[in-house]
């Protein structure tokens, strides 16, 4: 992880956690999560991924049923990420190891969510574009980790919000 933006977004961040946990069940599979705080914990920048069943559109339906004027969205290639206030919400295609495309209702996807919690160094679009660069990198080191069958390549960044 680049722990540099956790820098920039905390103010003085004293400690990081990376932790992965498997899931059975329904929607069974790898959860991942980081979560860097200040000494205090007053301010946290978290983030975690998993894969779901479920399409680029209908995540997309999800996360847009919570809309407001801060929304800002990319997208690159298969990646797309949208982002509010505080909250950055990424999607990539990705059929785990040992799944096949044709075992999902829909299709599996790379679901990571980020967020702040407390008070932060940046705010406004800053605050979003640096959450956002945090998911991406939780995004891609997912992405390894899950095995993902698509074999995409990733840039170093995704395209800056306009």
């Amino acid at each position: 992880m680049d722990r540099d933006v956790a820098a920039r977004v905390l103010p003085g961040t004293m400690t990081a956690h990376e932790r992965g946990k498997r899931v059975e069940g329904m929607e069974a599979g790898f959860v991942f999560s980081c979560n860097v705080k200040t000494r205090s914990q007053d301010s946290i920048l978290s983030g975690d991924g998993s894969i779901h069943d479920i399409s680029a559109d209908d995540w997309l339906e999800g996360v847009e049923g919570d809309a407001d004027a801060s929304k800002l969205a990319v997208e690159f290639r298969d990646i797309r990420a949208v982002s509010y206030a505080a909250q950055s919400f990424l999607y990539v295609p990705c059929t785990p190891a040992g799944k096949k495309p044709g075992e999902a209702r829909n299709m599996y996807g790379l679901i990571v969510e980020a967020r702040t919690i407390g008070d932060t160094a940046v705010t406004g679009d800053e605050l979003q574009q640096e959450v956002t660069d945090f998911a991406f990198e939780l995004l891609k080191y997912n992405y390894e980790i899950q095995g993902c069958q698509e074999r995409l390549t990733f840039p170093s960044e995704l395209p800056r919000f306009a």
